[in-house]
């Protein structure tokens, strides 16, 4: 009894590794993806069908820990202009530290900002390529890439 590869109709000319319709090799990782979406550098993984829902889930984690973290930090600032805690950062540095710690959960929270604006965009072009467009990462900027040179080209006629 041999591999059966009726459900593998196509062959990467690339790895030639037999791999179902839809799949795209990577160069990055140098493997075949079925339903490639992208390469996330940040994760240094392809995402696809296989963790495209995981990738999804971590992105909304990432943007809920920022909100969290930047909310805790305005809290944390509306209560340090409070008398008891420059007594409180005093008492357990034996200095005067409030000023810097305020500077510092300032900057945090300017970076936390900044993060959170930064993924929650990534999560509206993901949600209005999938849902509006019905497209992956990969064909839109494949798209986007042809549409650019055809207009150089047009242009330089």
């Amino acid at each position: 009894m041999g591999f059966n590869s009726a459900p593998y109709p196509s062959l990467c000319t690339i790895c030639n590794a037999s791999v179902q319709g839809g799949s795209k090799h990577c160069g990055f990782c140098n493997r075949c993806v079925f339903r490639f979406d992208h390469h996330c550098k940040w994760l240094n993984n392809c995402v696809g069908q296989g963790n495209y829902r995981l990738f999804v889930a971590l992105i909304l984690t990432l943007e809920a820990s920022e909100l969290c973290f930047a909310g805790f930090a305005c809290v944390f600032l509306s209560r340090s202009a409070d008398e008891s805690f420059q007594k409180r950062c005093f008492q357990y540095s034996g200095w005067h530290s409030e000023v810097l710690i305020t500077a510092l959960v300032s900057l945090a929270l300017l970076f936390a900002t900044i993060s959170a604006f930064g993924v929650f965009n990534l999560i509206l072009l993901h949600l209005w390529l999938r849902l509006v467009k019905h497209t992956t990462t990969y064909d839109y900027v494949v798209g986007q890439r042809k549409a650019n040179k055809y207009k150089t080209t047009v242009r330089a006629k």
